[in-house]
């Protein structure tokens, strides 16, 4: 007793200007009209399929419009079946058909799959395939009224000559990518420019700090360093605040016979005595506007103050 299995892929003939549909649930088998593809016949002086491919692109050189083209070939007897082909323009029509890449299998040509024997085979209302030299070409229709229909069922094994497709959603063409690349470059010429001048401002600045380290004695760490600081601002301060109260009592409003009979200092307090003194709210007044009056007395024309420095 034989199981027969049931396939899961279809064959479909790709071509811009022949209907396609993909049944729901199966994969495709496209076989792909010589309107997408260019083929050549070359006869070539290297024997290996590894040097043959290296030529590919040097091959179709002289005959191939603007683009950006992969390749594909194979021995066949003593000649070299050479094939070129452009992924976005494929890519365009499955687009247009409604056939997503994924479920397609694998992508054949129309010249390695249709019997040569059965030519000329009419693919749409337009256009017949045919034979030249060996060749599967596309012409119009009017080179064969009567051709028969092709009919993808007859076609019973597909040949093992296959290629897929890259599945991105956008072709890049290889000037694009190659544009790309001279940006990329350009932006890491002066990321290391730029690298190279914040490295060499930084090796300038730690020499400077070692230099003014040196010349000023400066502590090893910054926070040994801002100590200091914070010390020296603390001397200035009081400093400052000595110079504006001598100040202040070599400018004392006093009359003339007033006189300062005696300056002690102690603890950031200073105490003053003046003699003499007939109006003691004229001299404190005059104190109270920058230091603070801890403590006064007046007595017998004699001024006891305590200022806060």
């Amino acid at each position: 007793m034989f199981t027969k299995f049931k396939s899961h892929t279809c064959k479909i003939f790709l071509d811009p200007d022949v209907e396609a549909e993909l049944e729901e649930g199966l994969k495709a088998d496209v076989i792909l009209s010589p309107a997408l593809y260019w083929v050549r016949r070359f006869s070539l002086p290297v024997r290996s399929l590894k040097e043959a491919k290296k030529l590919l692109p040097s091959l179709f050189e002289e005959f191939l419009p603007e683009g950006d083209f992969d390749y594909y070939g194979y021995f066949d007897g003593d000649d070299f079946i050479a094939f070129a082909f452009e992924q976005r323009a494929i890519k365009k029509v499955l687009a247009e058909k409604k056939i997503p890449l994924s479920r397609v299998e694998g992508f054949y040509f129309a010249q390695n799959e249709i019997d040569k024997n059965l030519l000329p085979l009419r693919i749409s209302e337009r256009f017949i395939l045919s034979e030249a030299d060996g060749i599967v070409v596309r012409l119009p229709a009017s080179f064969a009224p009567t051709a028969k229909k092709l009919d993808l069922k007859s076609i019973e094994r597909l040949s093992s000559h296959q290629v897929h497709l890259e599945h991105f959603s956008t072709s890049i063409d290889k000037k694009s990518l190659m544009a790309l690349s001279f940006v990329l470059l350009g932006f890491l010429l002066l990321y290391g420019a730029e690298w190279f001048r914040l490295h060499q401002a930084r090796v300038e600045a730690e020499q400077k700090k070692s230099e003014i380290f040196t010349q000023y004695g400066l502590l090893p760490t910054m926070m040994q360093n801002r100590a200091l600081m914070k010390k020296y601002e603390k001397i200035d301060r009081t400093q400052k605040r000595f110079r504006t109260f001598f100040a202040s009592v070599l400018h004392v409003p006093l009359k003339k016979e007033e006189r300062l009979h005696l300056l002690s200092w102690k603890k950031g307090v200073a105490t003053l005595v003046f003699e003499n003194i007939k109006d003691a709210k004229r001299v404190t007044e005059y104190f109270k506007r920058d230091f603070t009056l801890r403590k006064s007395s007046f007595k017998e024309h004699r001024l006891v103050m305590e200022l806060q420095i």
